[in-house]
């Protein structure tokens, strides 16, 4: 999310009155219902097999997308015309179309997964992961050695080493509180690490306030203009998610818990359509 904001407001330099009062609303919206939605979908898996420790799919914002719709379709788009609402509205044309994509593709998904090796569809699950979620993460703690390094160790520790923190803490809260304690305890020595100060958090709280996601139909339709440019990436990219979306479930398989494919599939595809008419790309482990 953080990412999210930096690219709307620093490389589309999209107005602050889009970017926080429709955009991120509409996300907080779409992680709630989506996320609604899957628990009660594991809710039901649970009760039909009568176990406690099903897992239900994940749902948030798809971080390749991301970053494909904001410098391939939003930039070029918002460079060209010189606004960025114009770049806003080609990417709510590129997501309307890939959403239909999407919940098309629910439907054949699993004739798909019938004939596609579980290996070829659980590698490129894997592939995403290390690089977006494993490798970028990795290179921003030694950005701030200090405190990554010393938050790595303790998760390290828990989760290899054995040990157990006090009355069962879990390890992650313990290096988000050590973390924290070593970032603003530098600010004494005028080390600054972290970049947090009381000003930032005084500024922070001064734009503290709230929106309500509205539907944003009129710029979807405005932006039908650039259509011939958004579907050479949406067909390709929908039937990528379509097959992102058969990686999820085909792993929560794996782990023993067998979800409805095409309705996981396609549920996921409205829950896009629907949110992403509004903000940027949801999805994916």
């Amino acid at each position: 999310m953080l990412t999210l904001t930096a690219l709307l407001r620093f490389v589309l330099k999209m107005p602050d009155d889009i970017v926080f009062g429709r955009i991120l609303p509409a996300l907080g919206l779409m992680m709630f219902l989506s996320t609604l939605y899957y628990a009660w979908l594991a809710w039901r898996l649970a009760a039909k097999t009568g176990r406690n420790d099903v897992c239900a799919l994940p749902s948030g914002v798809s971080v390749p997308h991301m970053f494909i719709v904001t410098f391939v379709i939003m930039l070029p788009v918002m460079l060209k015309t010189n606004d960025p609402i114009k770049g806003w509205e080609a990417g709510l044309v590129w997501v309307f179309f890939q959403s239909f994509i999407l919940m098309i593709g629910g439907f054949v998904a699993p004739y798909i997964r019938r004939i596609t090796p579980r290996g070829a569809l659980l590698g490129t699950l894997a592939g995403v992961s290390i690089t977006f979620i494993s490798m970028r993460p990795a290179l921003e703690m030694y950005m701030t050695p200090q405190i990554g390094l010393v938050c790595f160790a303790i998760i390290l520790a828990s989760w290899f080493g054995g040990i157990r923190y006090p009355k069962g803490i879990p390890a992650g809260l313990v290096a988000i509180a050590v973390g924290m304690l070593i970032a603003w305890g530098s600010n004494l020595f005028g080390l600054g690490l972290g970049g947090v100060s009381m000003q930032k958090v005084g500024e922070a709280f001064a734009n503290f306030g709230f929106s309500v996601p509205l539907p944003a139909v009129g710029h979807v339709f405005s932006g039908f203009e650039f259509l011939g440019v958004i579907l050479v990436t949406a067909i390709p990219f929908g039937i990528y998610d379509l097959v992102e979306a058969m990686d999820n479930v085909e792993s929560a398989e794996a782990a023993g818990d067998h979800y409805p494919r095409s309705t996981s599939a396609t549920r996921a595809g409205s829950r896009w359509a629907a949110a992403s008419a509004i903000r940027r790309r949801p999805a994916s482990w």
